[in-house]
């Protein structure tokens, strides 16, 4: 019995030993001087790193000569703190219990998203997510690609708030689209709000992340489930438990949106569809080409003989001219998706533009209107350089040499215009037309 309780004290003081020495669960991030990710040690992209203690803590060193103050992590949209930072280094601390499924960790440098990692919760005994104390769930429950194509039901509807540069769609995790308030006003600054319909018991395996690149206007598209393909047959009776979970996606280039969902098997994330949409791209300026019909003439000068003597006298001329100009307006009010209304005031912006055929000579500065269908009015002053006589001559002035001896110069002088032109891109619209339907004859 002595013996017993010997053995039974150290058996629990070997425990307790080993429980104070056991390592916190640590990961490394280390910055190269492209002030890119450079390796990780222990975390890995495409599977999900399993937190098992009560946190995990991320090191991100800085050896390269990057300034590691600028590193950030985000888990989820939510900012994490450092617990200590300094140019060579900085840590931060993810909590286990803020974490589910597979949630998404962002690092960051300089406000620049430069890598994306999983992580996840171990659900107790040092398991992987979705297991009950590292021991896989009975052979009873469905599969995930059982619970994938379990339907729900349903009418479904989602709204654009454009206020709040918000759009929402509604989806299946197999990416088919249930509601969509995107159309055509979704652009680069709008927060997307993905809502997933499915079985409850399958929500918090998913996860949803933005994978769109460039600008190529698609359909939605509808990807199958994958790898799981070769099970996805319903159980008899199985019947969805339905829920909804939103994700929140931002920071889309203009051009074509492509979300990817992805479901949670084991540590490894298997996609399962996928969606597209179009992103509308925001603008600061217009450029547009036109005619402007100025009040500032370019004289010319000429010799006429007036009661005997020879005098100098202006030659043709009018009141007024016209001259080719390229504007630039720029979007004072703030950048704007073409594709959306605004109020009328923010029609009204600076223009600045010049002549192509003669730049050096030639400044218009004014305000623009623009119009539907790509058409502008500017109206404003026109700064030209015009030829100015010299040495005390005048119109009128007696001049005993030939006409192109009469001293002149330039001159910089201003005065009124007013101009219409058209958007660049419809310009070339029209071009590529002219052009094209001239080549078919």
């Amino acid at each position: 019995m002595r013996a017993s309780w010997k053995a039974g004290i150290a058996a629990a003081g070997l425990g307790l030993f080993g429980a104070a020495v056991a390592p916190a669960q640590s990961w490394t991030i280390t910055i190269g001087p492209d002030n890119k990710i450079a390796s990780t040690t222990t975390l890995q992209a495409g599977k999900v790193n399993i937190i098992t203690q009560d946190q995990a803590t991320v090191s991100v060193q800085c050896p390269n000569g990057a300034d590691c103050t600028k590193a950030s992590l985000r888990l989820a949209l939510t900012n994490l703190s450092p617990t200590s930072q300094s140019f060579t280094g900085s840590t931060f601390a993810i909590p286990k219990a803020g974490v589910s499924g597979a949630t998404n960790l962002a690092v960051a440098f300089a406000g620049s998203d430069i890598g994306t990692f999983q992580v996840g919760p171990d659900t107790g005994g040092g398991g992987t997510p979705g297991t009950q104390g590292g021991q896989p769930p009975p052979s009873t429950a469905p599969t995930v690609a059982q619970l994938l194509v379990l339907p729900c039901p349903g009418t479904f509807s989602a709204g654009y708030d454009e206020k709040a540069n918000q759009g929402e769609i509604v989806v299946t995790p197999l990416g088919v689209v249930l509601a969509s308030g995107l159309d055509t006003l979704f652009d680069e600054n709008d927060t997307l709000i993905v809502r997933v319909v499915a079985d409850q018991r399958l929500l918090p395996l998913l996860t949803v992340a933005r994978t769109s690149a460039f600008r190529t206007v698609t359909a939605v598209n509808v990807l199958g489930a994958g790898e799981t393909a070769p099970t996805l047959t319903r159980q008899a009776g199985l019947v969805a438990e339905c829920g909804e979970r939103r994700f929140v996606l931002e920071n889309f280039a203009p051009g074509q949106g492509t979300v990817q969902i992805s479901a949670l098997q084991g540590t490894q994330l298997t996609p399962t569809g996928s969606f597209d949409f179009n992103v509308n791209p925001l603008y600061t300026g217009m450029i547009t080409l036109g005619a402007a019909r100025t009040d500032l003439v370019n004289p010319s000068f000429t010799l006429a003989s007036v009661n005997g003597q020879t005098v100098i006298v202006a030659g043709k001329g009018g009141n007024n001219n016209l001259v080719y100009a390229l504007f630039y307006t720029p979007f004072v009010w703030g950048k704007r998706d073409i594709q959306k209304r605004v109020p009328f005031y923010k029609h009204l912006n600076p223009a600045i533009g010049v002549a192509p055929d003669d730049i050096t000579h030639n400044a218009f500065v004014g305000i623009s209107a623009d119009l539907p269908a790509g058409i502008t009015l500017t109206y404003g002053r026109h700064f030209g350089q015009i030829e100015v006589l010299t040495q005390g001559l005048t119109v009128g002035s007696a001049f005993s040499g030939t006409a192109d001896q009469i001293p002149t110069s330039l001159e910089w002088k201003n005065d009124n215009f007013w101009a219409i032109s058209i958007d660049i891109r419809v310009m070339v619209q029209i071009l590529k037309a002219a052009m094209g339907s001239g080549g078919g004859r």
